[in-house]
C-alpha cells in the first residue's frame, strides 16, 4: 500500500530540487565562463605569438576541448606550427589527459591523418598516456585494448569486427557521429564492402551510399567514387569478364562516361589502363 507524501514533505522535496538546479546552473555557468577564458587565451597566444598560459589541470582539459570543439581552432594552431608547443604545455599542467587527448584524436582525426609529424607525436603521446592509465573510462580502456586505433590501421580495426554494423562498431568504441575518426572508419567500411563484392554482384544499398559520399577523399589521389570504380573495374579486368549492367550503371553515375571530355579529370585519376579497358 502506498501513502501520499505529506504536503510539507512535498514542499521540502521541491525546494531541494530547486536548490540543486540552481547550484547545477551556477556550476555550468562557471565552467562555461572558464571555457571562454581559456578559448580567449589560446586566441591571444596565437595572435600575439605568446606562450600558452595553461597552469592547472582544468585549464589543460578545457584547452584541449577548445581545440576539439571550436571550428578551425586546431587548424590555426597547426598552421602556426604550435600544436606540439600546446600539447607539451598542457602536459606540463597535468599528466592525466588520456581521455581528453583521445577525444581530440577522434574528433579532429583528419589533422593527424594528413600530417605525419603531428600524427606521430600525438599517437606516441597517447600510447604512453594510455599505457599508464588506470582509470575506468570505457573509451580509453577500449583504445588500450585495440592497438590499431592509434596506429590508424582502420582496415585491421574493421577486420576485428568482421561483419558488424558500423553503428555497432561506433557504440563499442564509444565514438560520436561528429568524430572525424568515425567518419573515416565509416567510409573505409564502405570501400571494404566494394572490395568484398563478388564479380557482377549487385548491392543497391552499398552503391547508393558510395554515390552519396563520392566526392570525399579516399586516398591521396582519388575520392570515394573514383576508388570504388577502380576496384570494380580491376575485378572485371583481372577476370577478363564483361562488366555487369548494374556495375556499368553505377560507374556512369559515380564518375561519368569515360568517353566524355567532361569526365577527363576523374578518369585520369582512375588511370588510362582501366579507362581504355572499359571503353574497349
Amino acid at each position: 500500500m502506498f501513502f501520499e507524501m505529506p504536503h510539507f514533505a512535498r514542499e521540502l522535496k521541491h525546494s531541494i530540487e530547486k536548490f540543486n538546479k540552481i547550484i547545477h546552473n551556477n556550476i555550468s555557468s562557471k565552467k562555461s565562463e572558464k571555457y571562454n577564458q581559456v578559448k580567449q587565451m589560446i586566441e591571444k597566444s596565437l595572435r600575439e605569438k605568446e606562450p600558452f598560459n595553461i597552469r592547472t589541470p582544468q585549464e589543460a582539459r578545457l584547452g584541449i576541448a577548445v581545440l576539439s570543439l571550436e571550428p578551425g581552432m586546431i587548424g590555426r594552431v597547426v598552421q602556426s606550427n604550435r600544436l606540439l608547443d600546446f600539447l607539451e604545455t598542457a602536459l606540463g599542467a597535468s599528466n592525466r589527459l588520456a581521455k581528453s587527448l583521445l577525444e581530440l584524436y577522434y574528433h579532429r582525426y583528419s589533422v593527424f591523418e594528413n600530417n605525419i609529424s603531428n600524427k606521430m607525436y600525438m599517437t606516441e603521446l597517447l600510447k604512453k598516456l594510455i599505457r599508464e592509465y588506470h582509470g575506468r573510462n570505457p573509451m580509453v580502456i577500449k583504445a588500450k585494448q585495440i592497438s590499431s586505433i592509434l596506429d590508424g590501421k582502420l582496415n585491421e580495426l574493421l577486420a576485428l569486427y568482421k561483419d558488424s554494423d558500423i553503428n555497432e562498431i561506433k557504440q563499442d568504441l564509444y565514438l560520436n557521429e561528429e568524430d572525424e575518426f568515425y567518419e573515416r572508419l565509416r567510409l573505409t567500411k564502405l570501400l571494404e564492402g566494394v572490395r568484398k563484392l563478388e564479380l557482377g554482384e549487385n548491392n543497391p544499398s552499398l552503391f547508393e551510399q558510395i554515390y552519396e559520399n563520392r566526392g570525399i577523399s579516399a586516398t591521396e589521389t582519388r575520392n570515394i567514387g573514383e576508388e570504388s570504380v577502380s576496384i570494380l573495374l580491376d575485378k572485371c579486368k583481372s577476370a577478363n569478364a564483361t562488366i555487369s549492367t548494374e556495375w556499368i550503371d553505377f560507374i556512369l553515375k559515380a564518375v561519368g562516361d569515360p568517353r566524355s571530355p567532361q569526365t577527363t579529370y576523374a578518369w585520369n585519376r582512375i588511370g588510362d589502363e582501366l579507362k581504355n579497358w572499359m571503353i574497349g
